[in-house]
Parts: structure tokens; sequence; C-alpha cells
């Protein structure tokens, strides 16, 4: 997947060794990465503001999905970027826990993340993750936990909606 890093840059010193951290990061992760504070960084000194955020508009174009470094929020640059992200139908990953918000409210976090899951049963919510070629869904938002394996993407995503769904076993759930 191509990762668009997202986060604060003006008034941050360090935003350079923190973008190329996190490129590090996803490229250890097999992700392609756009690392928009090194493509800046080469461009004329004489470059405004709004020219930025064309060509930053442009890279978010090219990719899957954007990582957002921590206090992306209170950046105006960033906040604007997860706005045209969202719009545009981007992947939202955040950077301290890897997780992507999908639409129905569950999260998709990475296999080690789901693990500690399964280990620890926190935090609580409704996650899924990939597991080779299997999805798994994982709902703890009860005292309880439910884990179910699925062979498709579409089958995991139904049962996280409580939808009619057949697991990898071939069972049926909610009729």
């Amino acid at each position: 997947m191509k990762v668009y890093i997202s986060g604060p840059i003006t008034g941050h010193p360090d935003y350079m060794e923190r973008f190329s951290e996190a490129e590090e990061k996803l490229k250890e992760q097999g992700h392609e990465v756009i690392n928009p504070a090194k493509v800046n960084a080469n461009l004329p000194a004489s470059t405004t503001y709004d020219q930025h955020m064309t060509l930053d508009y442009i890279m978010l174009d090219m990719a899957d999905a954007v990582c957002m470094l921590s206090g992306w929020d209170k950046s105006k640059g960033a906040c604007i970027e997860y706005g045209y992200a969202l719009a545009k139908g981007k992947i939202i990953i955040n950077s301290y826990y890897g997780v992507k918000n999908v639409d129905n409210g569950s999260r998709k976090v990475t296999p080690e993340f789901g693990k500690k899951i399964l280990e620890t049963l926190n935090p609580k919510g409704i996650f899924w993750f990939e597991e080779g070629a299997i999805f798994i869904a994982v709902d703890n938002t009860q005292s309880e936990m439910f884990m179910e394996e699925f062979s498709d993407f579409e089958n995991c995503q139904k049962w996280i909606r409580a939808e009619k769904c057949v697991d990898s076993n071939g069972n049926e759930h909610f009729d």
C-alpha cells in the first residue's frame, strides 16, 4: 500500500526526524511511502504555503492511505490534509497504534496488535486484522470476547455489521 505521511511541520524543528522515523517504520511493514517533508525540503525557499499545499494534494492523490503523526490535530496543514483524505476515501492510519478506521465503526489493526487484543482483551472495541489469507474479526465491546475467522474481507465486514455471512469453515452467522 502507498502511504502518505501527514503531521505538524511549522513550529516543530524535529519534523524531518519524525517524518523519517515514520517512513522507516512504514517501509518495514512493506509499504511504499510518500514523505512530503523530504519532497518539500527540496523546493525553492520562495515556495508559498499554498504552493506547498497544492503539491501535498497531488501527493495525497497518489496514496492509498495517510499516516497521521502525533500532534496532527493541532496543525492547520495536517488538519486540511486529513479532511482532504477523508473526502477522497483514503485509509487513515493512526501512527500510535497502526489502526485503520472503517466506516462501520470497526478498526483494522496490525496482526501483532490484534494478537495483543486477543491475549489481553484490551482495548475494548470491534477490530479486524489479516493473518495471511485469513481475515479475523474481534468484538470485545462487552464482558465476553467474540472472534471469527473469514476467508474474505466482505464476510468479515458483514459479521462486524451483524449481517448474514459465512466464516472460513463454511458456518453461517446471523441467519
